[in-house]
């Protein structure tokens, strides 16, 4: 939270881990787990992964932090994700604030219809929604305000020339003050400096996630090195 400085949630990041020494990125396999299909019993251990991790630290008497987890175009239009999200909640107690759903823009805009449907019910489980990688996917104005998301997520590739030469701010302060007259909060991914953070914080941004603040980690270590501080 770039005004008060607080870590307010975490994202699941998932890594195929082919050996001990050797992780390979979801860049490299999400694509080959949605052409395979995959990607449906994958994004359903994910979910539950998350939600179970969620409860081992609501249990510990730590304050609740929410965790965002994505969802490809295969997972969102499946007959079951609403039942699997249901499951993957009630199943470890935990209460739907403490979830939250990214969708990017090129997945909403397959079946914008269908898509906000299932926006709609996941609002019911009390789940919030965050359109991921804004400014890349090409929606309409018109169609953004109809679907129930609670925060936009600035893509990286409008963020990371901050600070360089030549930098053109127009489209990410443009960004912003458009989903601040939607209503919606803004997120800003890639930051890795503290110029970047600062103009952010400038221009309004409500929160920031990025290198900046650390690198991917294991949840035992985000456990000591986040939740177990004051």
């Amino acid at each position: 939270d770039l005004q008060t400085d607080q870590l307010i949630s975490a994202e699941a990041l998932l890594y195929w881990q082919e050996t001990k020494q050797i992780l390979i990125p979801p860049d490299q396999f999400i694509s080959v787990a949605e052409e395979s299909g995959l990607i449906l019993p994958i994004g359903e251990w994910v979910l539950n992964q998350v939600c179970s991790q969620s409860r081992i630290w609501m249990n510990s008497g730590k304050p609740p932090i929410p965790v965002a987890v994505n969802l490809s175009g295969r997972q969102l239009y499946s007959q079951g994700i609403l039942r699997t999200v249901q499951q993957a909640l009630t199943g470890n107690r935990l209460p739907g604030e403490l979830l939250r759903i990214e969708l990017t823009e090129s997945t909403l805009m397959e079946n914008p219809q269908q898509a906000i449907e299932v926006m709609h019910q996941f609002h019911k489980m009390n789940i919030s929604l965050a359109i991921d990688d804004f400014g890349t996917g090409y929606s309409s104005l018109s169609n953004l305000q109809k679907f129930p998301v609670d925060i936009i997520n600035i893509d990286l590739s409008f963020i990371k020339d901050i600070g360089e030469p030549g930098f053109d701010p127009i489209i990410a302060n443009t960004i912003i003050q458009l989903a601040h007259s939607m209503g919606y909060k803004v997120i800003a991914e890639g930051v890795e400096t503290e110029q970047q953070r600062d103009y952010l914080r400038d221009q309004g941004c409500d929160y920031v996630q990025g290198f900046y603040y650390g690198n991917p980690v294991p949840a035992e270590m985000f456990e000591s090195l986040f939740l177990s501080s004051d």
